[in-house]
């Protein structure tokens, strides 16, 4: 059995020392969880550049400087590089990844090794795995899958996981050690040049905002990024992105007395009611029903929170913290600049939570139990053509909260713009005003 104690962690300016956790990025106190005797890793994090945030990929220089063993997967180049003492050891081709534009995208982010196997079993695709490495929930790194029978599965993507050739997956297997850091990079930072000398941005009363471009980490326009205020229904986004990655999507949901106990239309569901989580998604992602968030959270089990929690870690949302699924408790908190890595983690990894936002039919969803026209989507641009997906939020603590994804064209190269506004008193004049002025220095629809 593991002996684990408490270590305080005090950080100055950028640097940060810690045991196998990489996921403090602020100055402060704070108090991590380390396992006895475990290899230290030093982690410089990136400072806050005035026009460009820190991505996950920025801390490859800092693992590199402080010579620490880790693995590095980048799923744009479709490759996996192993890490000793600083220096690139082995460079590994990966063979099939999760495709992000259906529900299996391969997760991204700051993750560890959680465990491994010889061969591990796959209960969801009834196939063995070897040479497997979990880093992040049912998601691991692994050789050719083969069923009970010996044959081998054969498929352009994989579940979710990374497949890898049997010789190269033992490779990983055999280099990597519990605890050790596996930086996963879902799409690498372009470089995005213009934008020069725009005009002033229009005066807003929010006490939060920022737009920003979503691939590059560009910031066109900020206002307090880093506080830390109340976000409200923004927090059904992790909701369903922590469940559907985690549970079935197909699974049965019973709704229950205290489900419909929180505050809002029920919507006609009853208690007893049984609707599988793709079809409990909609309301959470377009009315902003709280009974379905909690119903999805509860389905989770009795550690979501803890989950939903660590989930923000591995995103770098180091300033956010959930305290319900649904938004309504206003401990829900987090920052502008952490709801981008929200927003962009969504949209390189789980595309169709946009696509239900917008009330879209997505895969596993080709039946509707709930009539959304009915219903209806408070997410206010959902007949714009540019608008990805997003979400919007309020309680009275919070004011009005959103967070918007559109698409617009920059010198010919198609952008995904990131909106993000916290306690605004008009979250949708305060998108057009900055939609607008986005359009008056240079940005085409």
């Amino acid at each position: 059995m593991m002996n684990f104690k408490n270590k305080k962690i005090i950080i100055t300016g950028f640097v940060v020392l810690v045991s196998f956790s990489i996921f403090g990025l602020k100055s402060g106190e704070f108090n991590i969880i380390a396992e006895d005797n475990s290899e230290e890793v030093v982690i410089t994090i990136p400072p806050v550049y005035e026009n460009e945030i820190p991505l996950v990929e920025d801390t490859l220089d800092s693992l590199i400087n402080n010579k620490s063993t880790f693995i590095y997967i980048n799923l744009e180049n479709m490759k996996a590089d192993l890490y000793k003492d600083g220096n690139l050891d082995q460079e590994i081709p990966i063979l099939a990844r999760g495709n992000d534009l259906e529900w299996s995208g391969s997760p991204a982010g700051i993750h560890e090794v959680l465990a491994s196997y010889v061969t591990a079993y796959s209960v969801s695709s009834y196939v063995y795995m070897p040479y497997a490495i979990q880093y992040y929930g049912k998601y691991f790194t692994h050789g050719v899958p083969y069923y009970p029978g010996g044959k081998k599965l054969v498929s352009r993507y994989s579940g979710g996981c990374l497949r890898f050739s049997n010789e190269n997956a033992k490779k990983i297997f055999d280099f990597s050690k519990k605890g050790m850091p596996v930086i996963v990079i879902d799409k690498n930072r372009d470089d995005f040049s213009g934008f020069e000398n725009p005009t002033p941005f229009p005066e807003s009363t929010s006490e939060s905002y920022l737009i920003a471009d979503l691939k590059s980490g560009h910031i066109f326009a900020q206002k307090n990024i880093n506080q830390k205020m109340p976000i409200a229904s923004i927090t059904k986004l992790m909701t369903a992105l922590v469940a559907v990655e985690n549970i079935d999507l197909k699974k049965n949901i019973t709704i229950t007395k205290e489900d419909l106990e929180y505050y809002g239309d029920n919507l006609g569901i009853e208690i007893g009611d049984k609707h599988q989580l793709i079809q409990l998604l909609y309301p959470t992602l377009t009315r902003s029903a709280n009974h379905t968030a909690e119903a999805i959270r509860r389905s989770l089990g009795s550690d979501s929170l803890e989950m939903m929690n660590k989930k923000a870690k591995t995103l770098m949302m180091n300033n956010t913290f959930f305290a319900d699924g649904s938004g309504l408790d206003k401990n829900n908190v987090s920052t502008a600049q952490d709801l981008f890595y929200l927003g962009r983690y969504i949209y390189y990894n789980r595309y169709p939570l946009l696509e239900i936002t917008k009330g879209k039919t997505v895969p596993l969803a080709r039946t509707m139990d709930f009539d959304l026209e009915e219903i209806g989507n408070l997410n206010i641009f959902i007949n714009d053509p540019t608008f990805i997906g997003g979400k919007t939020g309020y309680t009275k603590e919070a004011g009005q909260t959103a967070l918007f994804l559109f698409k617009l064209n920059y010198n010919d190269s198609e952008r995904i713009i990131a909106m993000i506004f916290l306690n605004a008193k008009n979250s949708k004049w305060e998108t057009q005003k900055a939609y607008r002025w986005l359009l008056n220095n240079g940005f085409e629809m």
